[in-house]
């Protein structure tokens, strides 16, 4: 008989490293302090039941980058970005998303999000019942993922 495997708490990576960065012309700034962040990979399908067959069929035909953010006040050359894009004076900021997971023994995973735009950009916010640190909340589209470095299986 075989012993069961026990998963430990330590062999599961933690999401607790990652940062969001800008680039204009050509220079790469930090945009935003993340707080929490999730990020994924749709599969957008096809679904087609031909004329004599009961069985429907499936294709995948395509993808979608979507997620969500909660983070810290934008940095100043995030806002002054933004505010340059909406002058007409140049492009949407050109933003990127890393972030890896850690585990000893084996390794780690990091990820790039490229072209990332998000839905809703804090400028100010103020809350005289609030001593702590203030967050904005977005949901986001991506571009395009690549993966930087992969956990050694």
């Amino acid at each position: 008989m075989a012993l069961a495997r026990t998963r430990r708490l330590r062999d599961i990576p933690t999401g607790h490293d990652g940062n969001a960065y800008l680039t204009v012309d050509g220079r790469r700034y930090d945009a935003f302090l993340i707080s929490k962040m999730n990020i994924g990979f749709e599969t957008i399908t096809d679904e087609k039941r031909f004329l004599e067959e009961l069985m429907t069929q499936h294709a995948a035909r395509g993808g979608n980058i979507t997620g969500s953010v909660t983070y810290y006040n934008c940095t100043s050359a995030f806002v002054k970005a933004v505010e340059a894009w909406k002058n007409g004076e140049a492009e949407y900021p050109d933003i990127t998303i890393q972030s890896y997971s850690r585990v000893a023994g084996v390794g780690r995973q990091e990820i790039l999000a490229t072209g990332v735009i998000l839905k809703n950009i804090g400028l100010l916010t103020l809350d005289d019942g609030s001593e702590t640190a203030s967050t904005f909340d977005s949901d986001l589209t991506a571009d395009d993922f690549q993966t930087i470095e992969s956990f050694k299986e």
